[in-house]
């Protein structure tokens, strides 16, 4: 969903309803869809305290022998990484690269090649080195078609890796929005394959609805995985 559709949608005037038990809600989705079985999983709260993401889960429909269904692989896994003490929310999402980590690593950290491939970039560009030779880099990004503008800059720390996964995070320096932060991780699942996900948290000064904040920081994860994964993969081919 858009941002402006949100917007519109989240708008006064709206006869209020009473909500739907969620489980009789999921399990209705479920029916329509023809699928096998639904699984809802909530995670507890991880032992460092910070609340885990809340993944639901819907079986894919029974496949038609007359049909191939398309690769689970290829569809990435979102949801949304809860804040403590706010109810505002990271965006996470999961895809699966057919790529060398080394591929996707490039991918990812080609900032000034963003507005290539990834949606709503207007700019980016390299500012050079700052504080213990950080890389600093200038991101513009625009919403509502275009109509807005936001811009920050940040700083990508050097890689970590932990559990065989390297981790890239950016830090919010300064900007026209209130904070910007990434973190994209890359395991290696074979040599030609490569697990990648994304969490994303952008927050505009505007005082826009959290439902549509956190709405969009899960969409836009979900569209810098497939943006990565698609200018990757098709590179290679």
């Amino acid at each position: 969903m858009s941002l402006l559709r949100s917007l519109l949608l989240s708008g006064a005037g709206r006869r209020p309803r009473r909500p739907w038990p969620r489980p009789l809600l999921l399990l209705g989705a479920a029916c329509l869809l023809g699928c096998a079985a639904t699984e809802v999983r909530v995670q507890a709260p991880a032992e460092d305290g910070r609340p885990p993401a809340e993944k639901l889960r819907v079986s894919a429909p029974a496949a038609d022998p007359g049909r191939p269904a398309p690769p689970v692989v290829d569809q990435p896994e979102s949801g949304a990484v809860p804040i403590a003490g706010s109810e505002l929310v990271h965006g996470r999402a999961t895809v699966m690269v057919r790529a060398p980590v080394a591929r996707v690593r490039e991918a990812v950290l080609a900032f000034p090649r963003y507005p290539e491939f990834m949606p709503h970039y207007r700019s980016a560009r390299e500012l050079g080195p700052g504080r213990e030779a950080v890389r600093q880099v200038y991101m513009e990004v625009t919403a509502l078609h275009g109509a807005l503008r936001m811009w920050a800059q940040v700083e990508v720390l050097p890689v970590e890796v932990a559990g065989g996964v390297e981790i890239h995070r950016t830090a919010f320096v300064r900007g026209n929005v209130r904070d910007f932060q990434a973190v994209w991780r890359l395991r290696p699942i074979d040599e030609n394959r490569t697990e990648l996900t994304l969490e994303v948290f952008l927050h505009p000064r505007l005082p826009l609805p959290t439902s549509v904040l956190n709405a969009e920081n899960v969409e836009g994860a979900t569209k810098g995985v497939l943006a990565v994964k698609r200018r990757v993969e098709q590179s290679s081919g």
